[in-house]
């Protein structure tokens, strides 16, 4: 009944642009909404499975991610296209087993291939919202905040040209950037370009964001963002035959994700020049220096997984500047993969695909300083770009989305009962509810916790449930007097400026309140990727985030078994199969760390006390 007079009032325009997951579940969120969605990316066409290699790659969904796209296509669980998630196990470099470190609740995980996850979203779109229009070869080229209006450009003849200049960039978060924030293009067939007034404007397009670029620029003390690009570089493989007995131990059926530790051999020194053709070469460099030339033994991963059609794909990411030089030739690769446990023939097959395959760049970690601007709002990684480490980017890009509908549902709610005398007073008592509770003790499993952390962890997710509960009860109260606003708009032919009036100033309160309900965990999330290394013993074992780690994955279960009514699981381990928050991951994480180190502490006094007491006593007598 609502959405049904919300399309009566004809909304405004929406401009998405890039139509990746992200993209197209916001699409699909605002033309359900009433809005008309046009939709930009600078991809040739439609998702193409088929030849889109540089987007095809598996991926695996948490429940937040499955939400999200259920809500675009209510088919989409039974049209089989995914396997469930049964573990993710860890190998040492000699292929023995060392953790099966994940087996979430048997379906709340689900794996798939991301360029038939965005083909399934468009097709949902343009069978149950035909009106949202697509436009390919499109890309932001300005932005006119003033005007609400932005310039678009068909790059269908242009020539990318290099790199974006560093020059006139004004926020000096930006100007620490080590290398690209942009691209642009020549300026031939500037016919091709077309100016869009949007109501609202809404930045899906990548970590290389033009429209968040565009944003910084003209918003420098409100407004920056830092672009670090991750210090791993990668290989992609598919296709290969899955050998029997993949799934080991864990039921057929469903997906098992293997990361096996590689040893990468030293090798004689190398010129960094070899290295140019990677994006963002020298900031590698910046990492470890002392991988240059003739060093030490370095370290890869290799995950691989099974998919639907019944092979296998994968990646291998290798970390440092000059470690991925040591591998010139197949028999290099053939060297390092030696001891995985695969047949001889699948190694060949994967070492022959490794060696024929480019090093691209692993991602970058994206922070912004907000998540919106003046009728615009910046999701995915244009907002929050991470690395593969966690498998967490396009979860947290589609929870982006999940969000936004929750907001979006109660902004339109209100703006709906501008029929009813009540509705001003509906709007305050909204915003009261809406406004998140401080300085309040609470408990995640260990105890009381008062730190501030901790506190807005927990209080994330009662915004998150306190939205949703007010969304249901505002939609309750106020579907009837929208109804009622409806029939008098047909009956009397009433202009209904003051509920546009509303909705105009709804849309214009919801960048902010994305902003606010959005930005701890997104910057939770990045934390945690950031850390991921460190978490895997790849920066030393006396890291204090490996001591943290291994609080988090070795004491707390070990805890967890022994008062389970009093400890709970690893946050971590349930970011795969319940809907905790990044933030709340990551409060536990630094909660459990500082726990043991502080035991350890004690116990290293204690042991030095009792050892300094003879010698005391000794002393004295």
């Amino acid at each position: 009944m609502l959405i049904a007079a919300v399309v009566v009032l004809s909304f405004k325009n929406v401009i998405i642009i890039g139509a990746g997951p992200a993209g197209l579940a916001a699409a699909s969120t605002f033309s359900a909404a009433g809005y008309d969605v046009e939709v930009h990316d600078k991809r040739p066409g439609p998702p193409d499975p088929s030849s889109d290699h540089k987007h095809s790659y598996l991926l695996v969904l948490n429940p937040k991610g499955v939400q999200a796209v259920t809500q675009v296509d209510p088919d989409f669980l039974k049209k089989g296209l995914s396997l469930p998630l049964h573990a993710c196990v860890r190998h040492s470099a000699d292929g023995r087993v060392h953790q099966a470190f994940l087996e979430p609740t048997p379906g709340t995980a689900l794996a798939l291939d991301r360029s038939e996850l965005t083909l399934q979203m468009y097709q949902s779109i343009r069978e149950r919202h035909p009106d949202v229009r697509f436009f390919f070869r499109s890309t932001c080229v300005g932005l006119d905040l003033k005007g609400q209006s932005i310039t678009l450009a068909d790059i269908s003849g242009r020539k990318q040209v290099d790199r974006y200049p560093q020059e006139g960039i004004s926020s000096a978060v930006m100007k620490e950037l080590p290398d690209i924030t942009a691209v642009h293009y020549d300026e031939q067939d500037l016919s091709s370009e077309m100016k869009r007034r949007y109501d609202l404007l809404v930045a899906a397009d990548g970590s290389n964001s033009q429209v968040r670029h565009h944003l910084a620029l003209q918003l420098p003390h409100s407004f920056s963002f830092t672009k670090r690009p991750a210090p791993i570089v990668y290989k992609r493989f598919r296709n290969l035959p899955c050998p029997n007995g993949f799934t080991g131990k864990f039921p057929e059926g469903g997906s098992v994700l293997h990361f096996h530790g590689l040893k990468i051999p030293p090798a004689p020194p190398v010129k960094t020049a070899d290295a140019q053709h990677l994006h963002h070469e020298q900031e590698i460099h910046n990492v470890n220096k002392s991988a240059t030339g003739a060093g030490p033994s370095g370290w890869g991963f290799l995950s691989i997984i099974n998919r639907l059609d019944g092979t296998c794909s994968g990646g291998l990411s290798i970390s440092t500047q000059d470690q991925h030089t040591r591998l010139q030739g197949l028999e290099e690769y053939l060297n390092m993969l030696r001891l995985l446990p695969l047949p001889s023939s699948t190694i060949r097959m994967l070492a022959e695909q490794l060696a024929s395959a480019p090093w691209t760049w692993a991602g970058s970690w994206v922070r912004c300083s907000q998540l919106h601007g003046p009728r615009i709002l910046v999701i995915g990684d244009a907002a929050h770009a991470v690395s593969p480490s966690l498998g967490q980017g396009c979860n947290a890009a589609l929870e982006d989305v999940t969000v936004i509908k929750k907001l979006l549902t109660a902004a339109l709610a209100r703006s709906l009962a501008a029929g009813d005398e009540r509705a001003s007073s509906c709007t305050d008592k909204h915003d009261e509810q809406r406004r998140p509770v401080h300085s309040r003790t609470v408990s995640l499993g260990w105890g009381s916790c008062g730190n501030e952390e901790s506190t807005r962890a927990v209080e994330l997710q009662q915004l998150q449930v306190e939205t949703a509960a007010s969304c249901e009860n505002t939609v309750t109260n106020c579907e009837n007097s929208a109804t009622r606003a409806a029939a008098k708009h047909d009956d009397a032919g009433s202009s209904f400026c003051g509920v546009e009036e509303l909705l105009s100033a709804a849309l214009t309160r919801l960048p902010e309140s994305f902003t606010a309900a959005r930005l701890p965990d997104v910057h939770a999330l990045v934390w945690l990727d950031e850390n991921a290394r460190a978490f895997r013993g790849q920066m030393g074992f006396f890291n204090s985030r490996f001591i943290m780690y291994c609080a988090h994955m070795y004491c707390r279960p070990f805890l967890h078994r022994l008062a389970p009514w009093l400890i709970s699981k690893p946050a971590l381990q349930r970011v795969w199969e319940s809907q905790v928050s990044y933030l709340h991951i990551k409060s536990q994480l630094k909660m459990d760390g500082l726990l043991l180190m502080t035991l350890v502490a004690g116990l290293s006094f204690t042991v030095a006390l009792r050892s300094l007491k003879p010698i005391i006593r000794s002393k004295t007598a």
